[in-house]
């Protein structure tokens, strides 16, 4: 999937964002090609790994988490990019 963000506030600078899913659903990528003014400016790569269809107890468990100064693993490894 691709989609295109025109960034309001700065008529010069536009992005492609291209999206893949795995087979089974489990990860995700996402490429960022950051275009101004018809030049590309920069490139953003993203990973994710599907952690969890209930996102509140994952909420809960790490608020509470950061309350007691521990870290939550999941992921694969502690906190975002693991």
């Amino acid at each position: 999937m691709t989609l295109y963000w025109h960034r309001t506030g700065d008529p010069s600078l536009y992005l492609y964002e291209q999206i893949q899913l795995s087979n089974d659903g489990k990860n995700r990528c996402q490429t960022w090609h950051w275009i101004r003014n018809g030049a590309l400016e920069t490139r953003t790569a993203i990973q994710e790994t599907f952690v969890t269809k209930d996102w509140r107890a994952m909420d809960t468990e790490m608020s509470r988490a950061a309350g007691q100064g521990t870290v939550v693993e999941f992921g694969g490894g502690s906190g975002f990019g693991g």
